[in-house]
């Protein structure tokens, strides 16, 4: 899919939504030169729920503008977002992966929360995020959790609200240099405790 020149605002929701159904797979999205003017959320959102399983891959966005977002730019819940499915895939199957989401050249004027990446499965954690030439203005900075090969450079914010620019866990990549570490309160731990999960959804 390819998005390009558009201006988008959305008061229910996100501008861009990405799931949560992806048991088929979500691949090769493009997004470039687009204006964000207002979003209930985030101006991008990409949601799956355990249970759905499957991957989203190859998400690139670049050359954006987001004129007011109340949640803010960017989410990333693998985990928990949007319905689960009335035929959930049981355990580790069942848990949702995502790779090679790449964010670059961002403009923010109004914005909550720069990037909220803290809703991903310690047993598979996103395989590459890049967040490259951010400038201007959010409440909060970025968190994130299990990730693997993130590439943060050219970060050009500082929160409004005070409180870290950078909140880790589990994360691995570079540009991660004083960033502040962090427990996510509610996700999966181990295979055990994910599989579990699962066979509980199943149930409910």
């Amino acid at each position: 899919m390819y998005i390009s020149g558009c201006t988008l605002g959305d008061s229910n929701f996100a501008c861009i939504g990405m799931g949560s159904e992806t048991s088929g797979g979500v691949h090769d999205v493009r997004i470039e030169n687009c204006t964000f003017t207002h979003s209930k959320t985030f101006s991008i959102y990409i949601k799956s729920h355990i249970g759905r399983g499957a991957s989203i891959d190859d998400i690139w966005a670049s050359d954006l503008t987001v004129q007011s977002a109340t949640g803010g730019f960017l989410r990333i819940n693998l985990l928990t977002s949007g319905i689960k499915g009335n035929d959930p895939v049981p355990g580790d199957e069942g848990i949702p992966t995502g790779r090679n989401f790449r964010f670059t050249n961002v403009k923010l004027a109004r914005c909550g929360t720069l990037v909220d990446a803290g809703s991903i499965s310690l047993v598979k954690p996103l395989d590459g995020l890049t967040i490259a030439g951010v400038t201007g203005q959010c409440a909060k900075g970025l968190i994130l959790a299990n990730i693997t090969n993130a590439d943060l450079s050219d970060l050009e914010v500082a929160p409004t609200a005070g409180g870290p620019v950078l909140s880790i866990w589990n994360v691995t990549g570079t540009g991660l240099d004083g960033a502040v570490t962090t427990q996510p309160s509610t996700q999966p731990t181990t295979r055990r405790a994910a599989a579990t999960e699962s066979a509980a959804e199943t149930l409910r």
